[in-house]
């Protein structure tokens, strides 16, 4: 993972120098923006019960946002004793077309990987107070075992609405993502499904996926800031739900 991480790093310092040059005023949505962080953490991972967990974490994030395209990968490792255990998601937007959430996660009881992904477009919000998008598409999650740890495996697909919320004022920087979304485990092919196709429609599961991360910018040193981070996720899979959160302080590079 090392090799990709450093491509997509390369690139992005390669658009930020090539790009004009933008004073960074409070508020100015950035070309670049990478940051790390660290902190304490609390999950409960397993969707078929509710059992919260606190923990430690070490965060890493890469964000590019030029005109047209914008691309946003976080990196959090959920324990640091246990570095094989991450949760992976990133967001990307090139023109009309839209990753609202692609997630990759594993912990102790299991793997997850999610794909919202669609069509959709940005507004600006007045007074570069921040922008709104809005997409619909494909959904799919896959939830199972890997390599030493056993569990069923679960996949559905359907379809999702999605917004996204990007805010900055001042030294405040939130970013509010939602997607509704319905899902269907497939179904095993037979003659009754052949004769009954509305049956797949029947056993759609209903559900929201949601995040929020505010960042607060308490010293900030010219493109260099640092301040307090929280972080809250709640998914529904067809399983159940899992939460996810953490707080702690990040360190930020902005150009």
């Amino acid at each position: 993972m090392a090799r990709p991480a450093l491509l997509v790093l390369s690139l992005a310092l390669g658009v930020s120098l090539s790009a004009p040059a933008r004073a960074q005023a409070d508020g100015e949505r950035h070309l670049l923006e990478v940051a790390v962080g660290g902190g304490m953490s609390w999950q409960s991972a397993d969707p078929t019960r509710m059992d919260v967990a606190p923990g430690g974490q070490l965060s890493a994030r890469a964000m590019v946002d030029v005109t047209h395209a914008r691309l946003d990968a976080r990196y959090l490792m959920l324990d640091p004793s246990r570095p094989d255990w991450f949760d992976l998601r990133g967001d990307a937007r090139l023109l009309f077309v839209t990753v609202h959430d692609v997630t990759w996660r594993r912990t102790a009881d299991g793997e997850l990987l999610r794909l919202f992904a669609g069509l959709g477009g940005e507004i600006d919000l007045p007074d570069d107070f921040g922008h709104l998008m809005l997409n619909v598409g494909f959904a799919m999650t896959r939830f199972g075992g890997y390599d030493g740890v056993e569990r069923p495996l679960t996949e559905a697909y359907g379809a999702y609405a999605g917004v996204t919320g990007r805010i900055h004022f001042g030294p405040v920087r939130d970013e509010l993502r939602i997607a509704v979304h319905g899902m269907t485990v497939p179904p095993e092919l037979s003659l009754e499904l052949a004769l009954e196709p509305m049956q797949v429609f029947d056993d759609l599961v209903a559900g929201v996926t949601a995040s929020n991360r505010l960042y607060v910018e308490v010293i900030a040193e010219d493109v260099i800031t640092v301040g307090p981070e929280l972080f809250v996720s709640i998914e529904q899979l067809v399983d159940g739900p899992v939460i996810q959160g953490t707080l702690g302080v990040s360190g930020t590079l902005g150009l």
